[in-house]
Parts: C-alpha cells; sequence; structure tokens
C-alpha cells in the first residue's frame, strides 16, 4: 500500500513537471499576441513547474529522527519529543530529612498536608539559568514568576482549579526552558 502511494505521489509530480513546462511554452507563445497574459501565465506556469520537484522531494526525503511530523508513506513511524519521557531530566525533592530524586514523567505520592521542597533539577545540555521549575496550582514566592525551587510547598496550599483530575488529588510540575515546557512531573495527594 506504501510503494502504491508513493508511486501516486511520484506520477502526480511528473504530471505538474509536464503541466509547468506545457504552461511556460504557452506563456512564450502568448507573449507575441498579449503581453499582460503572458506574464500571468509565465507566473503560473512557474509555480506549477515548482510543484513537482517538492512533491518529488517530500515523498523520496528521508524522516527526520525525532521531529513530528516527518513520517512519510512506509516508514517507521517517528518518535515526537514531546511524548517521549525518556529525556534525562531529574528532579530532586526533599521532604523533612528524606531526598528524592524522579525522573521524567514519573508521580510523587504524598499525604494532604506533606511539606516538601523542590531543592533541584538537572536538565542535560541545558544552563541552569534557563530552566525554571513551576508546581502548577501552587503560588510559592509571588515575587517570582513560574519558579518554586527552593520553597517549602505545603500540600494544603494547592489551588483545586488546576488539579489535573476532578477530585482535586493530581497537580503537575512543570520544568520549562525559558517558556517551553520540557519535562513534568505528577503529585498526587492521598
Amino acid at each position: 500500500m506504501a510503494d502504491i502511494a508513493v508511486s501516486v505521489v511520484s506520477l502526480l509530480a511528473l504530471l505538474l513537471s509536464a503541466l509547468g513546462v506545457a504552461g511556460f511554452i504557452l506563456a512564450l507563445i502568448l507573449q507575441k499576441f498579449n503581453r499582460p497574459k503572458s506574464v500571468v501565465a509565465l507566473v503560473l506556469s512557474l509555480l506549477v513547474l515548482a510543484g513537482g520537484p517538492y512533491f518529488c522531494w517530500r515523498a523520496f526525503r528521508q524522516p527526520v529522527p525525532d521531529v513530528a511530523g516527518s513520517k512519510l508513506f512506509g516508514r517507521d513511524p517517528v518518535r515526537n519529543p514531546g511524548l517521549s519521557r525518556a529525556s534525562g531530566i531529574i528532579l530532586e525533592i526533599s521532604q523533612g530529612e528524606k531526598k528524592l530524586t524522579l525522573a521524567d514523567g514519573e508521580t510523587l505520592s504524598l499525604k494532604k498536608g506533606d511539606r516538601i521542597t523542590l531543592t533541584g533539577v538537572k536538565v542535560p545540555g541545558v544552563a541552569p539559568s534557563r530552566i525554571r521549575v513551576n508546581v502548577v496550582g501552587f503560588i510559592g514566592n509571588p515575587n517570582r514568576e513560574a519558579e518554586d525551587r527552593n520553597v517549602e510547598i505545603d500540600t494544603n496550599g494547592f489551588l483545586r482549579k488546576f488539579a489535573l483530575n476532578p477530585e482535586g488529588t493530581r497537580y503537575k510540575v512543570a520544568v520549562l526552558r525559558d517558556k517551553e515546557e520540557i519535562a513534568a512531573f505528577f503529585l498526587d495527594l492521598k
């Protein structure tokens, strides 16, 4: 089935190239009789002529690894990095004397009323000054936008409207590079 789709795209590319060449020749002939119409025909034929190589390129280019939308007919699926949770990002948490680490996408179960501190985050290949950690639904320090590192987080202080579930027991900890979310961790309250 994939080979048929590639063949159809190849035929379409060949047809567009042929129509573009025919339109170009027609524009040159029309130039002797009506110059304004020949300019319009020339521009349109060049656009159609460019469509053929574009479809050939689109049909036969190799997919780019880890780029969403680069999957083509007959190729293996390409992973989307936004959905992949093997990023190597680690969140460090302290709960009293206990030190915990979470990998990207993991969940920490807590009791309502527990207090935790996000002590740090390790993001490979990114300068720490570009990274922020935001507990969505918690206002730690109003002077620092979306930055909850080294702030004591009381689980009684979560805003229910930011919960990920209707019960108000699941909250997201987002790791941001500049303004882009690059990792997510979850807190489950019991």
